[in-house]
């Protein structure tokens, strides 16, 4: 068996070096364990309520109805039935209110329980509040 000596290994070429760098590094890829970046929630949950997007309904506990699509869309929602939340931080700080409509990034975002004096009620992403005509 040939020893090499640490001068003599100093002495191959960049090429050499190079190609032991690189076989390295894709074994280190290979063997390294599986990253994943963080996973869109979606889903059905209890009481027929459908979300789509991470913090999207984290909090319901008991409201029914609820669809919530979009980043923490109906984030603290608990008890709060029959909302429609659609756009990032939609309805976000929702908590017991019912039967709103939030459409666009920032919809409502500060409601907590607001309860519409007539059905239909929604915001645009500025949270003006309009009411539609129910004829």
């Amino acid at each position: 068996m040939t020893t090499l000596h640490p001068a003599e290994s100093m002495n191959r070429s960049p090429v050499q070096r190079g190609l032991f760098f690189i076989s390295l590094a894709l074994a280190c890829l290979v063997l390294a364990p599986e990253v994943r970046a963080q996973g869109c929630n979606q889903g059905c949950g209890d009481s027929n309520t459908t979300f789509l997007g991470i913090g999207a309904l984290q909090f319901n506990a008991g409201g029914a109805l609820d669809t919530a699509i979009g980043w923490e869309a109906l984030y603290s929602n608990t008890t709060g039935q029959l909302n429609t939340a659609n756009g990032g931080y939609a309805l976000q700080a929702n908590t017991t209110g019912s039967l709103n409509t939030a459409t666009g990034a920032d919809a409502l975002a500060s409601n907590r329980d607001f309860q519409p004096l007539r059905p239909r009620a929604f915001a645009h992403h500025n949270n003006v509040i309009r009411l539609l005509s129910c004829h």
